[in-house]
This record gives structure tokens, C-alpha cells and sequence, in this order.
């Protein structure tokens, strides 16, 4: 898929479309912070659902139809996260 037709996929989906290389380092924390912001829009303009996922209080929230939060290996100590 060529930048040209990415773009255009992305407007017809309403979504925002930005090149970036993480070997490069070119436009990633740029993409995070636009990412970021859009959340934090959608969550303040109360879009999204807030939703506690289990009895151990696995907090989420739901924007557009997609669950964001904390995953299975948070806090697990036989994963690799730092968290």
C-alpha cells in the first residue's frame, strides 16, 4: 500500500494518518502523543465508556468500539513488563 493510498483509507475510515519509522525514529512519539490527546478528547467529551473488567479491578475504557487498559501481564512478575 503506497502513503498516498493509506491516507485516503484512513480519511474514508475517519481516522488520522501519520508516516512514521521506529528505526528512524521519525514522527513515533509524535504518532503516540497525537494518539494520546485523541483518548484524552474522546474520554473528557465522555465518548468513551468506563468499564471495570474483572473483580480484580482491571480498569478500561471503551472509545470507538476498542478496549484500552491494562492487559492480562500487568504486574504479572513472569512477564517482562516493568509496570
Amino acid at each position: 500500500m503506497t502513503p498516498e493510498e493509506a491516507r485516503s483509507l484512513a480519511e474514508e475510515e475517519g481516522m488520522f494518518y501519520i508516516e512514521t519509522s521506529a528505526k528512524e525514529g521519525t514522527n513515533v512519539d509524535r504518532a503516540f502523543c497525537i494518539v494520546t490527546q485523541q483518548l484524552l478528547r474522546k474520554t473528557l467529551k465522555g465518548e468513551g465508556v468506563p468499564r471495570v473488567r474483572d473483580r480484580k479491578k482491571r480498569a478500561s475504557i471503551m472509545i470507538d468500539g476498542v478496549e484500552i487498559g491494562a492487559d492480562e501481564g500487568h504486574n504479572n512478575k513472569s512477564s517482562n513488563c516493568a509496570c
